[in-house]
């Protein structure tokens, strides 16, 4: 294999220089870079990360100790925990007990102690073996199943497992049942007699007869034949995760009982249910992201480990104690198309069931739902309307009943909501704020890095501001650098009025100043950032997309360095097939720091006549459980909740700069001198002052002065 000496050589640099690129340290000139890279790829040489890493002496590992990955909480919880770790700049080491005690002394005995900078372990030692983890010193974190060691060093992640179990009990009294079997783990595993303990407290002095089996976890087939076999009156099976659970379902194919019991299980958190038996939810891969979190901590800050961090049980999933089923009924609902829209489509047909209501959803283009819904009346209307935030100022009052005739208590109804609602007419339904997309694979070269730096005189980094913002979309447009990797350095989403006026607006916004500014229509102000906007407008494809999902195709099939996108139109990056950037997409608060709210809001039509119906509609609808769902099929939820889901983090990884986008997001009000005007016509005012400047029939200078002329026309003295 050739030596960093032969790369040199045939490079014609220092032997240090050569060091210094695939290291990717120190300031070495764009031109060297590419020599050495350049004569490292003729000669085939391919660097040890690890041999680098033990070199340097920084222990870099994390061990992973499970039972299996068979069952879905061990899966879930080393995904996140895999995922988590590497985020933080570790990797993981994943080892397989099998629930056999031997293996696991086997594997503690023969860790790589000197790349160990954690562990990680779901143990099956019982108590007189637990003394091979008191040798090592670094953080050792035991999940789920406790062990009895003592040591700032050692900590125990758990769910509430006597809650658990009291829950599943609970769940028995409710459906009836009288003849129940409890299978799990074997009692010397602490985490199974918790359960257990729970479920029979829930029982205690009740009618219903508990059988208990228990069996290893390479015996869990042959014990769910025995139960099902041997026991023909159960009208129900407590498991304690989901292999369990399948083998009971893999022996009912096999039995010849004609009364199937019920099988219901612990089991991972899921968006959507498993269509065999019923679960009660742990989220096993919100554990393995805190476990992450709070070992890098104590790595990097020297933080004290928690002795036990016991989190909630999710519950039984599509739960709602709020809603109930009554004679069959419509609803209908008029509303723009959206990615919310569709997804709440797919999942209407669960309304339905649980509440005999059927949900009939009509969706129209912008201009023609705002036209539409001027035409409604007693006679031609919908019950629900869901509306763009920009027509909320105007429309709201004229279009919904008030929240509070309709019996919503706002304040005690949605506690979860990322914003409270600031009208008594509408809530929230898909939230949405402008966010700043890039390429992260790009952002990280490091010959694009020194490139940049050779150029501007500054890292290359995340624009903070539009300054910034512009020659990153210089630097990464190849009409401006023919060394660019893409075409356009940039997005504009500008072909209607109203989509140029969003696109724009981040930039006005960034240079008002004082309060004064905010209030009045500065021509100055307002020309310089047509001119910088302008100028960015240059470093994209220049075809005037007409909607945010047009403008992010670019961005999604490679062409474009960077994108502004609403954030609920995010998802087409993952849900296109022609995507070339998942795995490849980061995300941040839009340069200048102030993002445009957007999305729309819900309310009840003042001509409905379904008010009961639509009250069942919110209930449903602002759960949890239809949240995380609405939010997998690529919709947007204004529930808190949906940002603390760990697959979802994974799925869309715009998630956490969309929910501090909304933190600072405005639209309308204070932030703009709308005066007398609504929303919609002044952002169509600003619109307009855009497409002529990009269009360049006019001057940035003469577009503002046409806007102010506009502007002050429309609004009526008092």
């Amino acid at each position: 294999m050739p030596t960093i000496k032969d790369i040199a050589r045939a490079a014609g640099v220092s032997h240090g220089t050569v060091s210094n690129v695939l290291n990717k340290t120190g300031k070495v000139s764009i031109e060297k870079i590419l020599l050495v890279e350049e004569a490292a790829k003729k000669l085939g040489y391919v660097p040890n990360a690890q041999a680098q890493l033990l070199r340097q002496g920084v222990p870099d590992l994390v061990a992973i100790v499970l039972p299996n990955l068979r069952d879905s909480i061990y899966l879930d919880l080393y995904t996140a925990l895999q995922i988590s770790f590497q985020s933080y700049g570790y990797e993981t080491a994943l080892y397989i007990t099998g629930d056999i005690a031997s293996t696991e002394e086997k594997i503690i005995k023969n860790l790589p102690l000197s790349r160990i900078a954690a562990l990680v372990a779901v143990s099956c030692l019982r108590d007189e073996s637990a003394h091979l983890y008191n040798s090592f010193s670094f953080p050792i974190i035991f999940a789920e199943r406790k062990i009895e060691l003592t040591g700032n060093h050692i900590s125990f992640f758990t769910f509430d497992l006597q809650a658990a179990g009291y829950s599943l009990g609970k769940y028995i009294l409710d459906q009836g049942w009288k003849s129940v079997a409890f299978f799990s783990a074997p009692s010397y595993f602490e985490n199974a007699n918790r359960i257990f303990s729970g479920f029979s407290d829930a029982l205690n002095n009740t009618a219903v007869f508990v059988q208990k089996f228990t069996s290893d976890t390479n015996l869990i087939l042959n014990k769910a034949f025995d139960i099902i076999h041997e026991n023909q009156n159960l009208d129900a099976i407590i498991t304690t995760c989901s292999e369990r659970a399948n083998m009971l379902s893999t022996a009912l194919q096999f039995s010849e009982n004609r009364k199937k019991p019920a099988i219901i299980t612990i089991d991972s958190f899921r968006p959507f249910s498993n269509p065999h038996y019923k679960t009660f939810e742990l989220d096993y891969s919100q554990m393995g992201a805190r476990i992450a979190e709070t070992v890098s901590t104590h790595l990097h800050k020297n933080t004290d480990l928690p002795h036990q961090y016991t989190m909630p049980c999710k519950g039984f999933p599509f739960s709602y104690p709020f809603i109930s089923k009554g004679i069959p009924q419509s609803l209908t609902m008029l509303t723009l198309g959206s990615p919310g829209v569709s997804a709440l489509e797919k999942l209407s047909t669960q309304f339905e069931q649980r509440t005999g209501i059927s949900l009939k959803i009509t969706s129209m283009p912008y201009d023609d739902l705002y036209e539409h819904i001027q035409l409604l009346n007693s006679d031609f209307y919908y019950d629900l309307i869901r509306i763009d935030l920009a027509w909320l100022d105007s429309m709201g009052p004229l279009v919904y009943k008030p929240l509070k005739s309709l019996g919503l208590d706002t304040n005690g109804f949605l506690k979860e909501l990322t914003s409270s609602p600031e009208n008594d007419y509408s809530l929230p339904f898909d939230p949405s704020v402008q966010i700043f997309l890039y390429r992260t694979d790009l952002f990280s070269d490091a010959t694009l890095c020194r490139a940049y730096y050779e150029r501007y005189r500054e890292a290359l980094a995340i624009p903070k501001n539009t300054d910034q913002y512009l020659r990153v979309a210089e630097f990464f447009t190849r009409e401006s650098n023919p060394h660019s990797p893409t075409i356009y350095g940039a997005t504009s989403t500008c072909g209607m009025a109203i989509t140029a006026s969003c696109d724009f607006m981040p930039f006005y916004l960034e240079g008002l100043e004082t309060s004064q500014e905010k209030t009045t229509f500065g021509i100055t102000k307002l020309a310089d950032a047509l001119q910088k906007y302008s100028a960015l407008f240059q470093y994209t494809n220049k075809q005037q997309s007409l909607w945010w999902q047009d403008s992010i195709r670019g961005f999604a099939d490679g062409d474009t360095a960077t994108a502004t996108t609403f954030s609920n139109h995010a998802a087409y990056l993952i849900n296109s097939k022609r995507s070339n950037v998942v795995g490849r997409t980061g995300a941040a608060i839009l340069p200048g720091g102030h993002p445009l709210l957007g999305g729309g809001v819900i309310g009840v039509s003042r001509y409905s006549r379904q008010e009961e119906a639509c009250r069942q509609f919110f209930q449903w609808f602002y759960s949890n459980d239809i949240a995380s769902a609405v939010v997998r099929l690529g919709g947007t939820s204004p529930l808190t909740n949906v940002y603390n889901d760990f697959e979802n983090h994974v799925l869309f990884p715009w998630l956490p700069a969309s929910r501090e986008s909304l933190k600072v997001g405005t639209r309308g009000g204070k932030e703009v001198p709308v005066g007398k005007l609504s929303i919609r016509q002044y952002e169509n005012i600003i619109g307009i002052a855009v497409r002529n400047v990009i269009n360049k029939k006019m001057t940035p200078l003469e577009a503002a002065e046409n806007a102010q002329r506009i502007f002050f026309s429309q609004i009526e003295p008092d």
